[in-house]
């Protein structure tokens, strides 16, 4: 009991210390995009309401499918949370699966299923994501006629396209996480992994499970992409917030090709310096200059701040409360 309660006071205050040391960090540069777009750069955290409700309703409709889900406003809260931790702290984005798959337990989830469901999201992200990119590459080249960059993205998505067949047929046909909890026992001399936690075999079947359903799939499928599709809403507000607007095929553009960037740099603690980059590699490519750019990444740091630190701040004051009633119920 003792070293739970140590466990869990060293997770607040480290997970705080994080969030102020983003916030310090990012101050500066979210200044000066204040002075150059306005209040108005505030408006971009209720618009972010879209996307993350979006994304939710992928997730609920996974879990609706399988047992009894919690409510969707609470699912949207881990959805905000598991957000927050992928952009916000350096757990080269899998941090907010572990902490989304933890809440839903709490409301009754079991973790296989929980599990089952942050990989499979995980899979439609990288679809989702895979099939914006190819939508954006065509609207580049509809609008600009042999773009440099197209070439080596188009041979880039080729080359990924038989990683990705290769992922959904292991989830769908294989035992990954039976085999990979074998595995890690051998190598470390008997210690298992994954089964303190979850029986693997139970995890792979949820998976193969979901797999057989595909019109849930399909749904789940579905709400995702759209949930990727409004986050370029985002950048032509933002260009329109900075006085440059832009139309609205050059907004998906930069958006798709930029969220691309950034999920292959995933190890990147909150993909600092791929977004800038890809921004002002993307923007000169279709007219925007460089420190528009910059400004409008700095800019969607701005969101991920203001929306992502009141979600953390918010796991953390109920992560409090249960430390809470843990030590009241140790001093009875």
């Amino acid at each position: 009991m003792r070293t739970k309660i140590i466990a869990w006071l060293a997770g607040l205050v480290g997970l705080a210390l994080a969030v102020v040391l983003v916030v310090m960090a990012g101050s500066a540069d979210v200044l000066q995009v204040l002075e150059i777009a306005g209040w108005g750069l505030f408006w971009l955290g209720p618009l972010h309401i879209a996307p993350v409700l979006l994304e939710a309703l992928a997730l609920w409709a996974l879990l609706r499918s399988r047992t009894a889900a919690p409510s969707l406003p609470y699912v949207f809260w881990v959805s905000a949370v598991r957000e927050a931790v992928n952009n916000l702290l350096p757990v080269a984005r899998v941090g907010g699966e572990l902490v989304g798959i933890r809440l839903l337990h709490k409301r009754g989830v079991h973790i296989a299923t929980g599990g089952a469901c942050a990989i499979l999201l995980l899979t439609l992200t990288a679809v989702g994501l895979y099939l914006l990119t190819l939508a954006g590459l065509g609207l580049l080249l509809s609008n600009i006629p042999g773009a440099r960059i197209a070439g080596p993205a188009g041979v880039v998505l080729l080359a990924m396209l038989p990683g990705m067949a290769l992922m959904v047929a292991v989830q769908r046909y294989g035992n990954i996480f039976a085999r990979l909890d074998r595995f890690i026992e051998l190598i470390t001399g008997g210690h298992k992994l994954l089964a303190r936690w979850v029986s693997p075999a139970r995890l792979d079947a949820e998976i193969r499970l979901y797999y057989r359903r595909l019109g849930v799939l399909t749904i789940a499928g579905i709400w995702k992409f759209l949930s990727l599709a409004a986050e370029a809403a985002e950048v032509w507000v933002i260009m329109l917030l900075l006085g440059h607007p832009v139309a609205v095929w050059q907004a998906v553009v930069m958006e798709t090709l930029s969220l691309a960037a950034r999920a292959i740099a995933f190890v990147v603690p909150a993909g600092i310096g791929v977004q800038e980059g890809s921004f002002v590699l993307i923007g000169q490519l279709i007219g925007v200059p460089a420190d528009v750019a910059i400004a409008v990444s700095l800019a969607k740091r701005f969101r991920e701040l203001l929306f992502g630190v009141p979600s953390i701040l918010s796991w953390q004051w109920r992560e409090g409360r249960q430390l809470h009633k843990l030590l009241r119920g140790k001093d009875q």
